[in-house]
């Protein structure tokens, strides 16, 4: 237990100080960041994953340094893996086909404005924001810190816990990004904050339904924030936020009902001396 704790607060020194090291200058200069230009925060980004690296260099034996980078490339299990990975691309389709037939088409460049990035070749500026936002955030959230604070505080406190350093995380961006900015308290609070929350269990039973995939963690999320983090919209934002926090919502339900809930959320640990991968 006190190795973990030591683990732990190691990795929220590193992923805090590598993120908030360059967006708190930001913030402190006035920068914003808006979709489809520069400047960006997306180097900040990187901190959990760059924490994680450096935890498990520093402390985990080799077998688990070698399960872990295991991990980090394993593809989604089976149809339901890759089903659940892709979810948030197969609802942005779902639509923006919708709008077409309502003739509310989404323009397929707003798609392309991601926040803090140039519009960019769509398979480029898809590979972007997987690498950097994708595994730079679920590397380290998913793929390190969960399956530890599960140990200690079980499938549903471990979520709930890792969900409160996540929003503290961001913390610095609701000065930097544009859309952050224009943020009231409310929406703060309910949309972000709970969303932030019930997302948590979402990427929790993606991660877990593939034996701990980063890879799959880091699909869905990029998919989720080319919905949200882009211009494609309010009715594709709001839908695909809705349909994320009834799906966080049932899973945390049917977590405190049954056992079968708490364990597709539970995210198995690289290092066996905790558990199996």
């Amino acid at each position: 237990m006190r190795r973990s704790s030591s683990e732990i607060r190691l990795f929220l020194l590193l992923a805090f100080g590598c993120s908030w090291a360059i967006w708190i200058p930001m913030a402190l200069l006035g920068v914003v960041v808006r979709p489809g230009m520069l400047p960006t925060h997306f180097g900040g980004l990187l901190g959990p994953w760059i924490a994680g690296s450096v935890c498990v260099v520093a402390s985990a034996p080799k077998a688990a340094r070698a399960a872990w980078l295991r991990r980090l490339i394993r593809l989604p299990q089976g149809m339901c893996g890759w089903m659940l990975a892709l979810t948030p691309f197969l609802l942005i389709a779902a639509f923006c086909a919708a709008g077409a037939w309502m003739g509310h088409p989404v323009e397929a460049k707003a798609l392309r404005r991601f926040s803090g990035l140039p519009v960019l070749p769509p398979l480029a500026l898809i590979a972007i924001v997987l690498v950097m936002n994708g595994y730079g955030e679920e590397a380290g959230w998913r793929g390190y810190l969960l399956p530890r604070l599960q140990a200690r505080y079980g499938a549903i406190g471990g979520v709930l816990v890792q969900a409160a350093i996540w929003i503290v995380w961001h913390a610095p961006l609701f000065w930097i990004i544009a859309t952050y900015r224009g943020m009231g308290p409310a929406m703060l609070v309910f949309g972000f904050g709970v969303g932030l929350v019930l997302g948590g269990f979402v990427l929790a039973q993606v991660s877990a339904a593939s034996r701990g995939s980063v890879l799959a963690a880091a699909l869905w999320h990029t998919g989720y924030n080319f919905g949200t983090a882009t211009e494609g919209g309010a009715p594709l934002q709001a839908g695909l936020s809705a349909i994320v926090m009834a799906w966080g919502a049932a899973l945390l339900l049917w977590a405190l009902l049954r056992p079968a809930g708490r364990r597709a959320i539970t995210v198995p640990d690289f290092d066996k001396r905790r558990a199996g991968p």
